[in-house]
């Protein structure tokens, strides 16, 4: 289909606010303050209007569900964390702000779902600014950095960009599948925008070398190739597209055992470390400083091993701020592990990373159960976001960095209110 029909009972506000969802997410390329002033004045807009009622009743509906009370436990078991931090205030401010930006994308997800022509004016909007913010990037970077520099307020100037849209770049697990449900349902030029803005975003990621965001791409094709086995329309196609999928990971695999010889080559100058042999993997594969910030972080744990030290704190903890060894460039500790996992295994404990692994496999399990009965594209797309998320997030931000968690959940919510079946 190429549009909804305009329903002229929509309020002007609610256009408003699903026009600045969708811009949201890319707006990321601009900054994070852009980011952070187009989510609170869609929040505005949607107070505004009735819609904001329609988000109290799904969010108190769906807390009383089996996902919710899991989501409610998670919480609970990351705050009970807090109490024994020596940090407790940061520790409950992250904690807290994993369920208030919960509960934000149950409002956006109610609003949007609300009425066809809303969703698919969110997802206009965000894969026109995709396309433009993406263009933004690409030439700041590869051509021009001076529109850069100007954007940010500091002058005319050619210095050129080294990772300033790295973390751009990571957001293509979160934009793809969205961008692809736009080129199944949109007319040639929407298509065509669509497919231009993941080129673009493509390009980035390889400009800046983003290996996060190649391992995101890497688990959305797996968790893509899975998925056909559960679905009964293509099933007979799903050895085929597996096959693809090992090519492929094959593939980067050599390409990074290639690529990074210069780790070897350059060992007497730059690495003082352990060899290889002494790494749990391969360093061409995991660089040695995130193993080794990895095994700081596992002996933090050891510590504190059922409720961890608090959320967000690691990077506070005494001997954090030591060289790292092989490495006198970066901390021990910089800022935080570069893996979920062990970073929320080591701030939240055995409990909290338990209860936060069960309730990713319980919605996984219930969207896999749900593509598998109607092919729904969107609900396979929230599959693959979730799985670029995770996938990607073992090797790249903090969990508890807002911008990125806050994105996640807005792309989940966006998703969510295009699939057929808009239940939660």
């Amino acid at each position: 289909m190429s549009s909804s029909p305009v329903n002229p009972h929509i309020h002007s506000y609610s256009k408003f606010f699903a026009i600045l969802v969708g811009f949201s997410i890319p707006s990321l390329a601009f900054g994070r303050a852009v980011f952070a002033t187009v989510i609170g004045l869609a929040l505005i807009f949607l107070v505004m209007t009735p819609l904001f009622r329609v988000g109290w009743q799904t969010l108190i509906e769906n807390m009383r569900t089996f996902v919710g009370v899991l989501i409610i436990l998670v919480i609970f078991s990351w705050s009970i964390s807090a109490i024994g931090s020596d940090f407790p205030g940061r520790s409950f401010e992250a904690s807290t702000r994993t369920g208030l930006f919960i509960a934000i994308a149950v409002f956006i997800y109610a609003a949007l779902s609300h009425d066809n022509y809303l969703s698919t004016l969110c997802l206009k909007s965000l894969i026109l600014t995709t396309f433009v913010a993406s263009g933004f990037a690409l030439l700041a970077s590869s051509m021009w950095p001076e529109i850069y520099w100007v954007q940010r307020l500091k002058g005319w100037q050619s210095t050129p960009l080294e990772t300033e849209f790295k973390g751009y770049s990571s957001l293509i697990v979160l934009l793809t599948p969205l961008l692809l449900i736009g080129m199944m349902r949109f007319n040639t030029l929407w298509k065509a925008a669509a497919l231009a803005g993941i080129t673009m975003l493509f390009s980035i990621m390889l400009l800046f070398v983003n290996r996060s965001a190649i391992a995101g791409l890497l688990s959305i094709a797996m968790i893509f190739s899975l998925a056909q086995f559960f679905c009964q329309k293509y099933r007979r196609k799903a050895l085929a597209i597996s096959t693809v999928f090992l090519t492929l990971f094959m593939g980067v695999i050599f390409w990074l055992r290639y690529a990074r010889l210069y780790i070897y080559d350059g060992r007497p100058a730059l690495y003082k470390g352990p060899l290889e042999s002494d790494w749990f993997l391969p360093i061409w594969l995991i660089d040695f400083q995130r193993q080794t910030i990895w095994k700081f972080t596992l002996t933090i744990w050891e510590s504190a091993p059922w409720l961890g030290i608090g959320p967000n704190t690691i990077n506070f903890l005494p001997g954090a701020d030591l060289p790292l060894p092989g490495d006198d460039h970066l901390r021990i500790m910089p800022a935080h592990p570069h893996n979920w996992v062990v970073e929320i295994l080591a701030e939240t404990g055995a409990f909290g990373l338990s209860f936060i692994i069960l309730t990713i496999t319980v919605t996984g399990g219930y969207w896999l159960r749900r593509y598998a009965r109607n092919s729904d594209p969107a609900i396979l797309s929230l599959l693959l976001i979730s799985s670029g998320y995770w996938g990607s997030g073992l090797f790249n931000f903090s969990y508890w960095s807002a911008w990125w968690q806050l994105s996640f959940f807005i792309a989940l919510a966006v998703t969510l209110s295009l699939a057929q079946d808009r239940k939660l």
